[in-house]
């Protein structure tokens, strides 16, 4: 029988990537203990370090109160799906209580913003408007998930003909699988969003609590406040991962791209090597290090390395 000729570029797509410069529509997670500035470094985390092109998804009723956040398009959330009233009627944004320095806010559930933000991608607004779009905190929204999960497990036990029996916890629906279901519940939005932002060229972050310091065999080490299974998921899809920490400096406030504040250096690490195991990146200009917490430090470093070619 003749051979048959196959052409692989009706198939196959070369790379012509290029590691001179920073790319774009990349995805990064940023963990840290309590009050280490992950949220004021994220919100400013893009290419023009500016909070008026980041969206912003705050879990926590944080950057409405504070003027460093001024100019920032928010969205604040508050739940995992919208909230109903006793009669089983959502409940509209404008009265869901969202209340900050006395100004009655429009808040969301995690479902309403990932409608949101599919329109915002659809007409075109979200890559014209902004170069990040970050949540903070994922560790709340897993929380959501997880509560939201438990009430329509129940729900459908309360529906059954003969009565099924309602649990207290996800733990105690049968045979596991509580804990699987409820981290899809998360996980599956979440990476959606992750794709749509990034499909336009706009960089996804997201932020989550580091656990209290653990010692494991004589390392120390600082896990994301989240379930393994959603670490994991959610970790595979990101292009950086760094643990944000804070050292002592007496560099003047506003240096080192605007990361140092009060004495502070604020900083982000890549680094695999050393106890904290929350690091790491693929972009290889980044690689086991530490830098200031600041988009435009990371940008300095691919500069430096064309400075090096000349």
């Amino acid at each position: 029988m003749p051979k048959t000729s196959i052409n692989l570029d009706d198939f196959a797509t070369v790379v012509e990537a290029s590691n001179e410069q920073m790319p774009r529509g990349i995805a990064i997670a940023v963990t840290g203990l309590f009050k280490r500035g992950k949220t004021y470094g994220l919100s400013r985390f893009n290419p023009s370090g500016d909070v008026r092109k980041t969206l912003f998804i705050d879990t926590e009723r944080c950057v409405l109160k504070y003027e460093e956040y001024n100019g920032m398009t928010v969205l604040p959330c508050i739940s995992f799906a919208p909230p109903r009233d006793g009669d089983g009627k959502i409940i509209p944004p404008e009265d869901r209580n969202y209340i900050i320095n006395g100004k009655n806010f429009k808040a969301w559930s995690f479902q309403e913003i990932c409608a949101i933000v599919h329109s915002l991608k659809a007409s075109g607004m979200l890559h014209q408007q902004f170069e990040l779009v970050a949540i903070d905190t994922v560790d709340n929204l897993q929380n959501w998930a997880e509560a939201y999960h438990l009430e329509k497990y129940n729900q459908k036990q309360r529906s059954l003909k003969e009565k099924g029996e309602v649990v207290d916890s996800i733990g105690e629906i049968p045979y596991g699988s509580g804990w699987s279901d409820a981290r899809d519940e998360l996980v599956r939005p979440l990476l959606r969003m992750k794709e749509e932002v990034n499909q336009v060229g706009v960089d996804f972050g997201i932020s989550i609590h580091a656990k209290t310091t653990s010692q494991v065999k004589n390392i120390y080490q600082r896990d994301p406040a989240l379930r393994a299974g959603v670490t994991n998921a959610l970790f595979g899809e990101m292009d950086l991962i760094g643990y944000v920490n804070v050292e002592d400096t007496n560099l003047p406030d506003g240096a080192e791209f605007g990361a140092v504040f009060q004495g502070k250096l604020h900083t982000i690490s890549f680094v695999v090597s050393e106890e904290i195991m929350t690091g790491g990146t693929r972009l290889n200009r980044l690689v086991n290090k530490t830098l200031p917490f600041s988009y435009q430090a990371l940008v300095n470093e691919y500069k430096k390395k064309e400075e090096k070619c000349q």
